[in-house]
């Protein structure tokens, strides 16, 4: 298909791998709850990323994420990992919840 340049482009499978990439987006002025819960979401993400360190337990980021979670008062709202590997089954392991796996965080690019 021909599109012109400036249009999105649409991200997902290609040659049996996986990709993710999801945005929030408010149309228009946001409330002031919109407001509040965004700020909360950028929050609780760089919590996660300042967990994320090489040799940590993907378990302790996920811990420090509900952690702040509970705080918040937002353990209702929780509906996902905190963080998953992505690949042939999409969302697959390693799952950062997943304490039993202890895996540890190394640099680098895995194939």
């Amino acid at each position: 298909m021909n599109r012109p340049k400036g249009n999105p482009r649409p991200l997902g499978r290609g040659g049996g791998q996986s990709a993710e990439l999801e945005r929030t987006m408010i149309v228009g002025r946001p409330s002031s709850e919109q407001e509040k819960f965004f700020k909360l979401m950028l929050e609780a993400r760089e919590t996660a990323f300042k967990n994320i360190k090489a040799g940590i337990k993907t378990s302790d980021v996920d811990k420090a994420v509900r952690k702040f979670f509970k705080e918040k008062d937002l353990m209702k709202y929780w509906r996902h990992h905190t963080g998953h590997g992505i690949g042939l089954d999409y969302h697959e392991a390693p799952f950062f919840d997943n304490v039993k796996a202890g895996l540890a965080l190394q640099g680098g690019v895995y194939l």
